[in-house]
C-alpha cells in the first residue's frame, strides 16, 4: 500500500498564493486596501537560470533573512526542470528546478523562487511541507525580500481561509 503524506495546509497556501498572483497581474505598483493606497512593487521576472541562481544566492546570504531563518546548508543550486511544470524545490538534492522554458506556464518570478526558498529554510517533515513553519518563513521572505505589503496580502489571504500566523 502506498503511503500518502498529509500536507494539510497545502491547498490553502496555494489558494492564498493564487490570490497574490491575481493581484500581481493587475497591479500597477500600488494597491488600495481599506481606503489606503499601499506601495506594491512588482516582483522581478527571470529570463534565465543564471538570474534565478543569483537571486537564490542573494536571498541565502541576506542578513534580515538569515537572522530569522538559519540556512541549513549552502544555497540551493538552480537547474532546469525537464518537464514544463511549475518551479519545484528538491530537498534531497538541494536543487530548485525551474521549467526549461520559463515562460511556459507563467514567467518565473520572485514570488515563485521565494516559495521554493521557504522550502529550503523550512525543515518541517514531509507530511507538512506547507505547514506553519513554511507559512511563517514564506511570509517573512515576502516581507523582507520583496515588500511588507506582499507579506500583508499573503497573511490576509490565509486569514480569510482560517489560517492564522499567531
Amino acid at each position: 500500500m502506498e503511503e500518502r503524506f498529509r500536507d494539510d495546509l497545502k491547498t490553502l497556501v496555494y489558494e492564498a498564493e493564487s490570490e497574490l498572483l491575481e493581484i500581481r497581474d493587475i497591479s500597477d505598483g500600488s494597491i488600495v486596501l481599506n481606503d489606503r493606497t499601499l506601495e506594491l512593487p512588482q516582483p522581478r521576472t527571470f529570463g534565465d537560470l543564471d538570474g534565478v541562481q543569483t537571486f537564490v544566492n542573494k536571498v541565502h546570504g541576506y542578513a534580515p533573512v538569515t537572522r530569522a531563518w538559519t540556512p541549513p546548508g549552502p544555497p540551493p543550486k538552480v537547474a532546469p526542470r525537464s518537464i514544463d511544470e511549475h518551479t519545484h524545490y528538491k530537498r534531497r538534492y538541494n536543487v530548485i528546478a525551474v521549467p526549461l522554458d520559463m515562460s511556459t506556464i507563467s514567467p518565473v518570478d520572485e514570488l515563485d523562487i521565494l516559495h521554493e526558498m521557504a522550502h529550503f529554510f523550512n525543515r518541517e517533515s514531509d507530511d507538512q511541507r506547507h505547514g506553519t513553519n513554511f507559512i511563517q518563513c514564506y511570509a517573512h521572505l515576502l516581507g523582507t525580500v520583496l515588500h511588507p505589503t506582499w507579506k500583508h496580502l499573503f497573511v490576509h489571504a490565509l486569514d480569510q481561509r482560517g489560517v492564522s500566523l499567531s
